[in-house]
């Protein structure tokens, strides 16, 4: 009687062994594929950085393109305060203020780029440390997995192991979880600082706009034409008329610059732009108040707009796509000369 009891102890025995080692088997394949869960979810933290850094570089690209603008507008006030200095009338005034609208806005656009840079920075070094933190948590429940594998000849050992898995479960959840968050909340972020630049930048734009429209309404107070219509030069072609136009003008720039001296004061920076806003080149100072450019004129009828003045040339198409010379003669600061002609006339 006491040998039946012995052996059905040792079967009852034998047969919970067999359960808690299965047990401890199912648990590690759970915690396996939890451990995995977790590294996409690490991976999917890595992108964000990823993502991060790609938005901070891109507003540093922004601070500096500001930056260059400034530095661009900065040269603009100094021009118009010296033609302020040279000749300080009320368009010139009006042309320093705008200049120095112009800087204000530009400061404005740098110093509210320069807060999203740092905000940017710190959320990334935020995202990082967070994300370095996390791994430590994987490799620790990395390391419990491997513990609960090896530890299946034991009860009491799974029932530990499995505490605290689920502990550093819970623990990583929650973790996860608040990044979610914070991802969420930076990617709003995000969206609003977009958005805020591109009304300032509006604004910025509209009040250039505006100052640009005050100043073309005191010229014409003043009565002075902001549309010159220059010579239609390739009406001409290249006939002798227009070649001893064309070398009459350059006769004519020398003339003044023997009379004022090459070596004389300094020109202002004048610049060569159309009024659709393309960049043709800034003149070149001859001396003697002369300037001259050379571009490739593109439209049968293009406007031109220098030191605030608009001019318009009109171009056959057999001129299309060759270079032009522009003279702009600044002796008279009430009433310059603009004129222009082929290149290929002085050949």
């Amino acid at each position: 009687m006491n040998k039946l009891k012995k052996a059905l102890l040792c079967v009852a025995i034998a047969f919970g062994l067999v359960n808690v080692t299965a047990h401890a088997q199912i648990t590690a394949t759970e915690l396996g594929q939890q451990l995995e869960d977790k590294k996409q979810e690490a991976e999917y933290l890595e992108k964000e950085i990823g993502f991060a850094k790609l938005r901070r570089q891109a507003s540093q690209d922004k601070l500096k393109a500001y930056e260059n603008d400034l530095a661009q507008k900065q040269k603009e006030l100094k021009q118009a305060q010296e033609r302020y200095t040279s000749a300080p009338t009320p368009e010139n005034e009006q042309f320093l203020r705008n200049a120095e609208q112009r800087i204000e806005l530009a400061d404005l656009s740098i110093k509210s780029r320069i807060s999203s840079v740092v905000r940017l920075e710190a959320k990334e070094e935020e995202l990082v440390s967070k994300l370095g933190a996390l791994k430590s948590e994987l490799a620790k429940l990395n390391s419990s997995v491997n513990k609960t594998r090896q530890a299946q000849n034991t009860e009491q050992n799974t029932q530990n192991l499995k505490s605290e898995v689920l502990a550093r479960e819970e623990l990583l959840q929650r973790r996860l979880e608040t990044l979610q968050r914070e991802n969420d909340r930076l990617r709003q972020v995000a969206l609003n600082e977009t958005e805020k630049r591109e009304q300032a930048e509006e604004r910025a734009t509209s009040a250039i706009e505006r100052a640009q429209t005050a100043e073309l309404a005191l010229a014409q107070a003043k009565g002075t034409s902001t549309k010159v219509a220059a010579e239609d030069v390739m009406a001409e072609d290249d006939t002798q008329s227009a070649r001893a136009r064309a070398k009459a003008e350059m006769q004519r720039m020398q003339a003044k610059l023997a009379s004022g001296g090459a070596g004389g004061s300094s020109g202002v920076n004048l610049f060569l732009r159309g009024a659709d806003g393309t960049d043709y080149g800034m003149f070149k100072y001859l001396g003697a108040q002369q300037y001259r450019a050379d571009a490739v004129i593109h439209q049968a009828s293009s406007r031109f707009r220098v030191a605030g003045r608009t001019y318009q040339v009109k171009v056959s198409k057999a001129g299309l796509g060759q270079e032009f010379v522009f003279l702009y003669d600044m002796s008279n600061p009430e009433s310059p000369r603009f004129v222009t002609f082929k290149k290929s006339l002085l050949d």
